[in-house]
């Protein structure tokens, strides 16, 4: 027995040494990381914009083992969001990006971990430059967004305040820092794919609209966005080709990830929507109508549909290249054209997955902002930033679906009789 006791003794206290190890490593500027049986060398400190979002909580699990630090206008929820367990909240800045270079945000103390709850008092209060000079931000991965194209239209005031001017505080924050302190903070912008609008020449190339089109220049063959989504999104972009910062633009396509929050669906992909949807009536197939899938105009409308992991692999290949051109230029991150599929191709695909018939109902009518046809020349991506497109659409959401119908008879077994 004492042998036992004494075994579990010294194995608690292991624990209790590796788990403040792990904690002290990553408050560190420069940190080693001997965990999961390979060496990190962590040689910059990344800034994640948005990063209790559904891409910036992805980019904060790509960049584990990274010395990695999050910022976002709330809180985020560590039950929603595991990939924040084991981020220090001194590394998560709580700050509004549309009030103003002179405005303050706060941190937190401790650390969000299984065990420590937030606290709701702040620890310390900072301007955006201070933040980024005391925590030696070296990239700055900029995500925070509106992104419902539709909602762009009721209101456009605050999705401008959200892209433009919180972009542009952002830049001038960025350009202060590296010309007061002699510092060379580089910015990867996430962009959209909602800037080409509606144009008859497909696949979308990134010369058929520039972030320049602002500064009065004269493009031939140029598609104009059509919701105040995409204009927001393009003109960001103009201003980071417009700030003396080293900068590279990625224009994402309708990204879908395995999280979907019910409570929050307009920040997510239709494929989370109606994966969501169809989960639930295959779950409670007497309450169909409470989850019915609809689908403005007649289904036809075709886009390429991407797992947000081949972005988030090409932005941490991106910060481990050195040889890639920080140059403000504009890369197209989206499938190949074999993934092009139609929204009833979609529900096809899950009335199969499911093996049962779907509530699925057809408006007839688009709605504002909508693209009948999209999808990208990959190819500039591909050559220039090593862009691989390795996660495909089919693959991942039969996985998806799968694990879905697994979780649900689960769950049907567990109940009580």
């Amino acid at each position: 027995m004492n042998g036992v006791w004494g075994f579990l003794t010294h194995t608690h206290f292991f624990w209790v040494i590796y788990k403040y190890i792990h904690r002290y490593s990553r408050r560190t500027n420069f940190g080693t990381y001997l965990f999961d049986r390979e060496v990190y060398i962590c040689m910059a400190n990344i800034l994640i914009t948005g990063a209790s979002g559904n891409l910036g909580s992805m980019l904060c699990q790509e960049f584990l083992h990274y010395n990695i630090f999050g910022l976002d206008i709330n809180k985020p929820d560590r039950y929603k969001h595991k990939n924040f367990m084991h981020i220090p909240r001194d590394n998560f800045f709580i700050y509004d990006l549309s009030k103003g270079t002179h405005s303050l945000g706060y941190i937190y103390s401790d650390y969000i971990d299984d065990d420590v709850m937030f606290e709701e008092t702040p620890k310390a209060y900072y301007m955006l430059e201070e933040y980024l000079i005391k925590n030696h931000i070296d990239i700055v991965i900029h995500c925070a967004s509106k992104v419902n194209a539709f909602l762009s239209f009721i209101h456009q005031e605050e999705y401008y305040n959200s892209i433009v001017k919180g972009t542009d505080i952002l830049l001038e924050s960025i350009n202060f820092v590296n010309r007061a302190y002699n510092k060379n903070i580089k910015i990867i912008y996430i962009s959209s794919s909602a800037v080409y609008g509606k144009t008859a020449k497909t696949p979308f190339e990134e010369a058929s609209v520039r972030n320049n089109v602002y500064s009065n220049s004269v493009l031939t063959d140029v598609s104009i966005p059509n919701s105040p989504y995409g204009r927001y999104k393009l003109k960001a972009e103009s201003l980071v080709d417009k700030y003396p910062v080293n900068a590279i633009i990625l224009r994402c396509f309708n990204m879908f990830s395995d999280y979907f929050d019910p409570d929050n669906s307009d920040n997510f992909s239709v494929i989370n929507k109606f994966l969501y949807l169809a989960t639930m009536q295959y779950r409670y197939p007497e309450e169909k109508e409470k989850y019915k899938i609809v689908i403005d105009g007649d289904g036809t409308q075709s886009l390429t549909f991407m797992y947000m992991q081949n972005a988030t692999k090409l932005i941490k290949h991106i910060v481990d290249t050195p040889d890639i051109k920080w140059d403000s230029d504009v890369y197209n991150v989206c499938p190949d054209i074999i993934d092009l599929i139609s929204l009833k191709e979609v529900v096809d695909l899950l009335k199969i997955g499911f093996q049962t018939d779907l509530d699925v109902v057809y408006t007839n009518s688009f709605k504002n902002g909508d693209i009948h046809i999209s999808y990208g020349d990959n190819t500039k991506a591909k050559e220039k930033l090593g862009f691989t497109y390795t996660y495909t659409f089919k693959n991942i959401f039969k996985r998806l679906i799968n694990e879905s119908k697994t979780s649900i008879i689960k769950q049907m077994d567990q109940q009580p009789f």
